[in-house]
């Protein structure tokens, strides 16, 4: 998995190299702990794009989780 980071084009690009598939839960959170997005996507192979429009600019935690994967990321969107 490879984050696009800062997310500076309203989207957060996530490029999947086959290490998840199906069902994946996308959560960003502020630092201080404030669930900021929560959905549910199908990551495909490849390039996935997730609108990130009524984010405002800041630093965030973005948590990927599936039953057979889970991983943490810190991302800036500007």
């Amino acid at each position: 998995i490879k984050i696009i980071n800062p997310v500076s084009n309203g989207y957060l690009e996530i490029y999947n190299n086959k290490k998840i598939k199906g069902n994946t839960r996308l959560t960003i959170s502020s630092f201080d702990g404030r669930q900021i997005f929560n959905q549910i996507i199908d990551l495909k192979e490849g390039k996935n794009s997730i609108p990130m429009h009524g984010i405002v600019t800041g630093s965030y935690i973005l948590s990927l989780e599936n039953k057979d994967y889970q991983k943490i990321f810190k991302i800036i969107k500007k």
